[in-house]
C-alpha cells in the first residue's frame, strides 16, 4: 500500500469537490473529516451513515480523495446488490468519469486496467475466486456499500488484502431488530467501533427532514420498541467498555421505526423472488 497519507489527511474537502453538480453535506464533510483523523492510527473504519441521506456521494467523494490526493492505484467497491452494482457504474462514470471504472469478472482482465472495480459480493466471493486471481496488493483500498448484510465474507476478503478497509453500514438497532446480534459485535470487533455516525434523528434534529414526515413513513409499534430496547440492552453488556457506546430511548425509538419498513420491503422482496 503506496498511499500518500498526508496529502488525504491534510485535505479541506469543500461541498463541491466531486463536481459543481453534486453538493456534499455538512454531514457528509464531517464523516471526511473523521475518517481523515481515524487513518492516523486506523486501517479499519466504519461509517454508519442512515439510508436516504447519500451515502453513494459520500463514497464517491471518498474514492476521489483516495484516487486523487492519496495517489490510490486502485479501489475496488463491493455491494449486495446487482441494481446497485449498476447504479454505482453508471454514477461513476457521470462524475468520475477521468478515472476508468469497471466491473469485475474472474475470466476477463479488464478490470485490471481500471482505478475503480466493481463488483456484488456474491460473484466476488464465489468459490474464493478472488484468491487465485487478485493479488493481496492489487488495491488500495476496499469499501464495502453495507456491511452487514455479508459481513462473515466481508470480513474474510477484508482480512485478505493488505488494504485501507471501509465499511459503510446502517444502524445498528437494524441488526438488533433482525436477531443478528453475532454480525454487529464482529463488525464492532473487526472496525474497533464507528468512526462516523449520522442518523436519521440527526437529520430530523438538523432540520434536513420533518419530524412528522418522520413519523409518517416510518410508524412506530410499542411492543418493537420495547423488543428493540430489550435486545439493545443484551447486546451492549457485550461491548468492551472501551468502546463508549451510548443509545438513548429516542435513538432506539428513530431507529426502531425505521426498521419495520426495511423489514416490510424484505418480506415484499422474497415475495416477488418466491413468484418469479
Amino acid at each position: 500500500m503506496r498511499l500518500n497519507m498526508v496529502a488525504i489527511q491534510k485535505l479541506q474537502m469543500t461541498e463541491n469537490y466531486i463536481s459543481s453538480e453534486l453538493t456534499l453535506r455538512p454531514y457528509h464533510l464531517e464523516a471526511i473529516r473523521a475518517l481523515q483523523n481515524a487513518l492516523r492510527y486506523e486501517k479499519r473504519l466504519l461509517l454508519s451513515i442512515a439510508v436516504g441521506l447519500g451515502r453513494m456521494i459520500l463514497f464517491m467523494a471518498i474514492c476521489k480523495m483516495f484516487l486523487n490526493e492519496g495517489c490510490a492505484r486502485k479501489i475496488l467497491i463491493l455491494t449486495d446488490l446487482r441494481s446497485s452494482e449498476d447504479q454505482i457504474l453508471h454514477v461513476f462514470k457521470e462524475y468520475l468519469g477521468n478515472y476508468w471504472t469497471e466491473r469485475f469478472q474472474a475470466n476477463n482482465d479488464c478490470w485490471r486496467q481500471a482505478s475503480i472495480v466493481i463488483s456484488t459480493i456474491q460473484r466476488f466471493s464465489y468459490n474464493s475466486q478472488y484468491q487465485s486471481v487478485v493479488n493481496t496488493s492489487d488495491f488500495d483500498l476496499v469499501v464495502f456499500q453495507d456491511w452487514t448484510i455479508y459481513s462473515n465474507i466481508n470480513e474474510e476478503i477484508g482480512n485478505y488484502f493488505d488494504a485501507l478497509a471501509l465499511g459503510i453500514m446502517q444502524s445498528t438497532s437494524q441488526l438488533i431488530m433482525k436477531n443478528k446480534e453475532h454480525e454487529l459485535l464482529g463488525t464492532y470487533k473487526f472496525f474497533h467501533g464507528i468512526h462516523y455516525e449520522y442518523s436519521l434523528r440527526d437529520a430530523v434534529k438538523d432540520g434536513l427532514i420533518s419530524y412528522k414526515a418522520v413519523k409518517h413513513i416510518y410508524p412506530v409499534h410499542s411492543d418493537s420498541l420495547t423488543d428493540a430496547s430489550q435486545r439493545l440492552k443484551k447486546v451492549l453488556k457485550k461491548f468492551d467498555n472501551t468502546l463508549e457506546v451510548k443509545l438513548e430511548k429516542s435513538d432506539i425509538e428513530d431507529l426502531s421505526s425505521k426498521l419495520l419498513v426495511v423489514n416490510d420491503f424484505l418480506k415484499y422482496q422474497n415475495l416477488l423472488e418466491v413468484c418469479k
